[in-house]
């Protein structure tokens, strides 16, 4: 990108604060945060001599919100789109734009490779918030531009943060990290607990985005339920569950015709970032 480009040729040009830059310390990174991608969250930059933040893959480092001017051209990217008909948003992994304080050193458990995620760190701080707010009631709510946000929801009063209308944050949210979506965790009761539980949460002035399949994970019928010999009904009690209940649902493309999992001989046959 351009940006990046600007900003890794010049410590001083225009662009050189729209990312995360700092000195190595004791002749490595700064910190001991970790990538959800695995490695450590910061990539070395010869030609500008510093380390890059990427709390996810190398070739997409974290925009400085901090910088003043960073923010003035994405409002200004927000505004052309909506002075061009559309009509909303879904906005991706929001929960982490404002970082830990400091960029302290992660308390976390080291991974087997020796740094530590501090995606926990840099969730649903206030400046995040902040800045999700100035967007809705400046770019948005002037518009009535419908705004979904994939965020992190750690604990249930982050599901009332990012959609409670009282908020002016989200008119919908899509939860990254939940029972229902956890693919490690999920089981059929978590699952009835985490839908009563959000739905108390919301219910007063919030709404939500219903899904059980996306990009990231595995597609419903097969995780859910059985592809095999109960395909048919595995996909229909999923669909009664996400279209019956409140909030507006989201389909992914293939969930329609209960499309299950590709199936191949072997791990490197795959091409995915993990």
């Amino acid at each position: 990108h351009r940006w990046f480009k600007a900003s890794s040729a010049s410590r001083t040009g225009e662009y050189s604060d729209y990312y995360i830059w700092k000195d190595p310390v004791d002749g490595h990174e700064p910190n001991n945060w970790a990538s959800c991608f695995g490695g450590s969250a910061w990539e070395w930059c010869p030609e500008r001599g510093q380390y890059y933040l990427h709390l996810f893959a190398k070739e997409q480092p974290d925009l400085n919100w901090e910088c003043e001017a960073l923010r003035n051209e994405v409002f200004s990217m927000i505004k052309w789109w909506i002075d061009n008909g559309v009509d909303g948003f879904r906005v991706d992994a929001i929960s982490y734009m404002e970082k830990y304080p400091g960029f302290a050193d992660s308390p976390e458990p080291p991974m087997p490779d020796g740094y530590s995620l501090a995606m926990n760190e840099c969730s649903n701080r206030e400046g995040t918030h902040r800045i999700i707010s100035y967007i809705k009631r400046n770019l948005l709510e002037p518009a009535s531009i419908m705004s979904v946000g994939e965020v992190n929801c750690m604990k249930l009063s982050d599901y009332h943060d990012y959609a409670s209308q009282s908020r002016h944050e989200f008119d919908m949210c899509i939860p990254f990290i939940s029972p229902i979506v956890e693919i490690s965790s999920w089981s059929p009761l978590s699952m009835k607990r985490n839908i009563i539980d959000t739905y108390a949460v919301l219910k007063a002035d919030g709404w939500w985005a219903r899904f059980l399949s996306n990009h990231d994970k595995p597609r419903q019928v097969s995780l859910y339920g059985n592809d095999r010999e109960y395909r048919k009904r595995s996909a229909k009690m999923l669909a009664a569950i996400m279209h019956m209940l409140p909030g507006t649902p989201f389909i992914f493309q293939g969930e329609e015709l209960a499309m299950a999992d590709i199936r191949f001989d072997s791990i490197d046959d795959y091409d995915d970032i993990d």
